[in-house]
Parts: structure tokens; sequence; C-alpha cells
């Protein structure tokens, strides 16, 4: 856990110089210019839950036009989402319109009143969906230009076609970006198949409906991803597929030559499992006790018991549970494959006969570490019984980066960072719902910055995505603690 606050901090260095870098002195707008700007965050609307965004086309100083778009839980507590959009009048400082939402097709009434407070603007009113009506009394809102809006809605969704190989994305996981009104037909067409899909991933974020597309996770066997991401660029309405983030860590995977370990054109699987069992079952003192592969993943679920040393007299046992993963280290044809191996994961219970000691395994903070259990050699041993090549994924040109911020460019040195945590954590629970927290979160904490006349403005909507990024990162982590990944290497030290 320490290598992971440690890349955090190297992500935070790099992100302000990545801001400061970037920030330039804006031009003076000259008197009667019409100008958009736009509004991406107005406190308390619908209980700190709505994602607004208000663009306004202004002439000097005067409201010309405003549109205000607004996506909210369609209902209370629900991940669903509806929106509306809706062009308002402008007469003064008074801004109105009615519409209905996108989905809902719930009546929909806006009364605002918009007063300039200085450097920041006030609004006050009402919105009304249905019957239900929220108060909106914002003060403090500050306004970013066409430029900083575009680029604060930037979004990677980490898809690539036809990668060279799987370093920077794993061969189990695939992504595919589909329009809205084509994403059930999608998903219909995948029942039956063997294909896990992502939870997270179905649900439609507001930038989904913004955009009109949603990124569908699947993780599937690595020998048949080619063909589904094949079938998936033919089925009309998808807009990308290829392979994204997944499980697969290049520091515990190795890459050797796979003529010994084929059977025709396929892998071996049995002789594999068999090979990976028996080095570990060394290294980690323990008996085999099962081996099964996921028909859907292509993973290898393996299991080992021994004797537990916390209390000898006691007799309990360790039950130690591995996954592995193989496949060619290449979309298509190759001559080498890759086998990745996870962290152990150990659990201990009293196995005995008799009557059972209940046990509860003790948690472990943040603060503490949260190692995983040491697995004795055991990739460096699988290396040598595979006979893996010096230039594994790990060691050559071309491999995953490590989290390290040594670059001159604050962008290069950002992205590193960045692409690890998130290669570690992207299939973790409430991806979705942690995605649209850190953007609200970032959105209302921007209008209480402080303010230095433009100068600032512009360094704020500069600022906006890097500091998303971090919120983002402190997310992960926690979850990467509860969810036990903390020390799967996912940084190098």
């Amino acid at each position: 856990m320490r290598v992971l606050l440690l890349c955090l901090l190297g992500l935070i260095t790099a992100s302000s110089d990545l801001a400061l870098a970037q920030m330039k002195l804006p031009s003076k707008t000259a008197p009667g210019t019409t100008e958009t700007r736009y509004f991406t965050a107005i406190d308390g609307l619908m209980e700190g839950n709505a994602d607004a965004v208000l663009k306004e086309t202004r002439q000097g100083k005067n409201v010309s036009a405003a549109v205000l778009d607004v996506c909210y839980p369609a209902e209370k507590g629900s991940d669903r989402k509806d929106r509306f959009v809706v062009n308002l009048a402008v007469n003064g400082q008074n801004l109105s319109g009615s519409t209905q939402s996108l989905n809902d097709k719930s009546p929909v009434t806006v009364k605002l009143v918009r007063k300039p407070t200085g450097d920041s603007f006030e609004f006050r009113g009402q919105i009304t969906i249905g019957q239900a009506v929220t108060e909106v009394a914002s003060s403090d809102n500050t306004d970013l230009s066409e430029r900083e809006f575009q680029e604060s809605q930037t979004t990677d969704d980490g898809i690539t076609p036809a990668p060279k190989d799987f370093t920077e994305v794993s061969p189990e996981s695939v992504g595919v970006r589909v329009k809205l009104d084509a994403a059930l037909d999608f998903l219909k067409s995948l029942k039956g198949q063997a294909v896990e899909v992502g939870l997270s991933s179905l649900a439609i974020t507001c930038d989904a409906l913004r955009a009109g597309e949603q990124t569908i996770n699947l993780t599937v066997d690595p020998e048949q991803a080619p063909a589904l991401v094949a079938k998936a660029k033919a089925t009309p309405g998808v807009v990308a597929a290829g392979w994204t983030t997944g499980s697969v860590e290049m520091d515990r995977t190795i890459r050797f030559a796979a003529a010994d370990w084929l059977s025709g054109d396929k892998i071996n699987r049995d002789k594999i499992a068999s090979a990976i069992s028996g080095v570990l079952s060394k290294t980690l003192a323990a008996k085999p006790s099962g081996a099964s592969w996921n028909a859907n993943t292509g993973k290898l679920k393996l299991t080992f018991k021994r004797p537990s040393q916390v209390y000898p007299a006691l007799g309990l046992t360790e039950t130690i549970e591995i996954s592995a993963l193989v496949s060619s280290d290449k979309p298509g044809a190759s001559d080498r494959l890759m086998l990745w191996v996870s962290s152990p994961v150990v659990t201990t219970a009293d196995e005995g006969p008799g009557p059972k000691l209940n046990l509860s395994e003790d948690s472990v903070g943040d603060e503490e570490g949260g190692e995983p259990p040491d697995d004795n050699g055991s990739i460096e041993a699988l290396a040598k019984e595979f006979k893996a090549s010096a230039g594994t994924p790990t060691s050559r040109p071309g491999s995953r980066p490590a989290c390290r911020a040594h670059s001159s460019d604050p962008r290069e040195r950002v992205k590193p960072c960045a692409n690890i945590i998130n290669r570690g954590l992207r299939d973790g629970p409430n991806t979705g719902h942690r995605h649209h927290l850190v953007a609200h979160l970032v959105d209302r904490r921007r209008h209480h910055d402080d303010q230095f006349g433009e100068c600032a403005s512009s360094f704020r909507g500069k600022l906006a995505s890097s500091r998303a990024d971090i919120v983002q990162l402190r997310c992960r982590l926690v979850d990467l603690g509860q969810s036990r990944l903390s020390g799967s290497h996912v940084c190098h030290a």
C-alpha cells in the first residue's frame, strides 16, 4: 500500500504540473462579441444528485440564449437516469422554459433567476418534473469557456481495436461501445453465449445519455475473444469494439514458447494446469485440492490446502486460491504464449473432525499495509518450469509502464499511473456509480476555488480533468483495499 500511496503522490504532482504547463492567459473578449459559456455545477439541485450543464450564449455581458441540460435519477435512490434538455427564454435576469424528459416523458418546467455576484453567479427558482418540485438556491457559480468545457468532457473508454500485443490490454477483456438505441438488441444477442457482462457497465450514465453511446465491458475466453470482437464490429449500432484493460498484470506474467504446450492448434489446458499445480504445490508447501477452468472467462481456478501455523495445536487448515490465465501473447497467430497467475488468497478454517471452531478473518486497514501472502517465488519458479524467455512482458520494451513520474512531459508523467490504477480496478464493484460520484464531486468543488479574474477561471478549467483523475484514484484505492487487491503489485516500486 505504501507503493500505491507513492504512486498517488506522483500522480498528484504530475497532474498539477500538467495543469500549470497548459495554462495560458486568455485573450480579452471584445465588447459586443458573441461568446458561449458553460456552468457545470448548480449546487443543491435535486438534493445534489443532478448532473446539470447550463449553456449560455452571451452578447457582451448580456445573455441572448440559454439551454439547460439536466441528468438525474429517474427515481430516488435509483441508478436509472432520465434527462431533459430545455431551451430557456431570456427576459432580463429571468430564465424560463418547458419541455418533457427524454426517457419517462415527464413534463418539465423551469423558472430561474440569474444574478451576477462579482466574478460569480447566483441562481434561484424552481424546477418541476411531473409533480416533483425542486427549489433552486445556488450561489458562487463560476463558468467555463467553450474550450475549457470541451476539454472537461473528453473521455477514454480504453478500447483498442487491434492491439499489437497484450501488454497494455488484457486478452480476456473486451469493450464494446454501442449506440443507446441498439444496446438492448446487442445485449440480448449475448444471451446463452460463453461470455460474462460487467454488471456496472449496464448502468447508463449521464455521460452515456449525452453521448448517445455506452460502453459494455465483457469478459471472455481469450481463444474466443477475436471472434467476439469481429462479431461485435459487424453488429448494427456498434461504434467500436476491441480489447481493454482487465485482470492481467505484467509483473505476474511470463511469456514462453507455445510449441510444447499445444494440442494441435489449441492450448493443452490439462498439461498447463498440471504443470502450474505441480510448481505451486512446492512453492506454497501445500497439497492441490482442486482445479477447474471457467468456460466463460477461460480462467483456471486452483485451490491448495496446508496446515495453518497460526496456532498449530488447533489443527486449522489454510485454503489457498489462485487464478491463472493462459493465452496467445497477441491477437491472431503467434508462436508464444503468456501466462498470468494471481496473488494467492488465503482463508483459514477448522476442517477437523467433530465440533468446529468458528473463525472470522481480521480486516487489514490501508494504513497497515495489506500486502498479499508471500507466494515464495512462485512466478520465478513458473518461469523456470515453462522455460520463459528473458524477454517476458514484464521486462521487454513496450511493456506496461511502471508507476513512476520521471518524464519531463507532465502529460506523460500522469498517463502511466492512471493506466496502472485503471487496469487493477476497472471491473471493481460500483465502478459506474463511483465514476458518477467523482464527476459530481469535481463539478461541485470547482465553484469553490479561489478566483483571480479571468486567468484563474482558465486555470480551473485546465485543472478540472486532472482533479477528477485524482479524486477517482482516491475512490479506487479505497476499493482496492476492501477487495484485497491492494497487494496485487499494481505499481512497480
